[in-house]
């Protein structure tokens, strides 16, 4: 899935950026004890273990308010795409 710029307006561009490079910064930056060091160990997802391990990711977020949001969602779009047996060839 692409991302096209003609249906967005040029300050969300912008904005969506400026956030990935900082975001990379961030992890980027720290040496050994940075973020990526931090990740928990990669592991086979399914269907079954993938929300937990998003989560363990997610919970790793400096923001309290940012790392409840980012719960609260991802475990809902993770339940709602189990519900419905979402398949891969609905995602494009």
């Amino acid at each position: 899935m692409s991302l096209s710029t003609g249906s967005i307006n040029p300050i969300s561009v912008s904005v969506l950026k400026e956030l990935a490079n900082r975001t990379k910064a961030k992890w980027a930056s720290g040496g050994p004890g940075g973020i990526a060091a931090r990740l928990p160990p990669m592991r086979d997802l399914t269907i079954g273990n993938i929300t937990g391990n998003v989560m363990q990711i997610n919970s790793m977020c400096d923001n309290p308010r940012l790392r409840y949001l980012i719960t609260k969602l991802v475990k809902a779009l993770h339940d709602y795409v189990r519900e419905v047996d979402l398949q891969y060839n609905e995602w494009e």
